[in-house]
């Protein structure tokens, strides 16, 4: 687990070591349209279980971006998550942590 921080909601804009590092090597912009690469600033990741999604639209294993860098493609990631049985942050985390255990499992 890497915990690297934004400034700002752009992944594109962050002058992070990290991300920079990642961008040019496994992950990449999630874009709205394909076509006309409209950028949203979020990391592409798969929406379930936020695992990355790399330059060939493949989910790379065991690596998993939550939070702001998905915003753009999630919203309110910043949100202060309240402790209900149905909150989307809480249920969010438990399909990550599911997917990461059937990923150590196979």
């Amino acid at each position: 687990m890497i915990e690297s921080r934004l400034p700002k909601e752009s992944v594109i804009a962050a002058n992070d070591n990290v991300y920079k590092k990642l961008l040019n090597t496994t992950i990449k912009p999630h874009t709205l349209d394909n076509a006309n690469n409209l950028q949203t600033g979020a990391i592409a990741v798969e929406r379930k279980t936020n695992q990355v999604i790399n330059y060939e639209n493949k989910i790379v294993k065991n690596l998993f971006i939550w939070g702001l860098p998905t915003e753009g493609l999630h919203f309110q990631t910043t949100t202060v998550a309240q402790t209900t049985p149905d909150n989307f942050f809480i249920k969010e985390s438990q399909e990550m942590f599911k997917a990461f255990i059937q990923n150590i499992n196979s």
